[in-house]
């Protein structure tokens, strides 16, 4: 039977320093059990060692990313995960030092049938 979730995507810098990494840490903590599960890159190394092209500072940057991947039961239109993904995403500028930190959503459908039955 299929199963609507909200898809989560939350990008993070990769931690540089001690505050960022046991950040980093919380917000994986949290997300896994938020959504029950979660795919998490690993920091090291990094799921992108790109590089930025700034356009609005007109320069290149290093950019090195920590992607988290999870399913939510609770439909986005629920109040509880806005409040939720606003207060991570607040949080997670303020101590990584970034003007943006990308949080994505959409709706997905889960085809759930025949899970959990092992051959």
């Amino acid at each position: 039977m299929p199963e609507v979730r909200s898809r989560i995507t939350i990008l993070l810098p990769a931690p540089e320093t001690l505050p960022q990494f046991l950040l980093l840490n919380d917000v994986v903590t949290d997300f896994v059990k938020f959504c029950e599960g979660a795919t998490v890159s690993s920091w090291q190394p990094h799921v992108w060692n790109g590089w930025w092209i700034n356009e609005r500072k007109g320069m290149t940057e290093l950019d090195a990313n920590v992607m988290l991947i999870g399913d939510s039961l609770a439909l986005m239109t629920s109040r509880a995960l806005a409040y939720y993904l606003e207060h991570l995403k607040r949080h997670c500028q303020e101590v990584f030092d970034q003007e943006i930190v990308w949080v994505t959503m959409h709706e997905i459908t889960r085809v759930s049938e025949g899970d959990y039955q092992k051959r």
